[in-house]
């Protein structure tokens, strides 16, 4: 089945955000820990802070390696213009449709350079 750059980078920040929500949180908000896992520890009395640190320190591990395998979106994200979903529908729109884009592809490419 046809899958588009941009459903790619919709996907992979939706991921980051839910393992982020579900199971590290912020230094405002706790982690809700996932519907089955919130209902494991709802049954089972269990709190936060008796699950075992490896959940948060996966969850943590997973993200870092998503960053790392997606690491610039606004390269991922300029790749949507050869998608021909993306196109506008409007022809006036067309003339300058992908400029920006472009640009930066080019500029991402268009040199050397090693990634680390």
């Amino acid at each position: 089945e046809y899958v588009s750059v941009s459903e790619v980078t919709i996907q992979v920040n939706a991921i980051i955000e839910l393992i982020t929500t579900d199971f590290i949180g912020d230094e405002n908000v706790q982690p809700t820990f996932g519907t089955i896992l919130a209902q494991f520890m709802n049954e089972e009395d269990i709190l936060p802070d008796q699950l075992p640190r490896f959940i948060h320190e996966f969850a943590v591990k997973t993200v870092e390696n998503l960053q790392l395998q997606f690491p610039d979106q606004e390269i991922m994200t300029a790749f949507q213009i050869f998608d021909p979903k993306q196109l506008p529908t409007d022809r006036c729109l067309l003339v300058t449709y992908g400029n920006y884009e472009i640009t930066k592809i080019g500029e991402f490419y268009g040199r050397s350079k090693i990634i680390e």
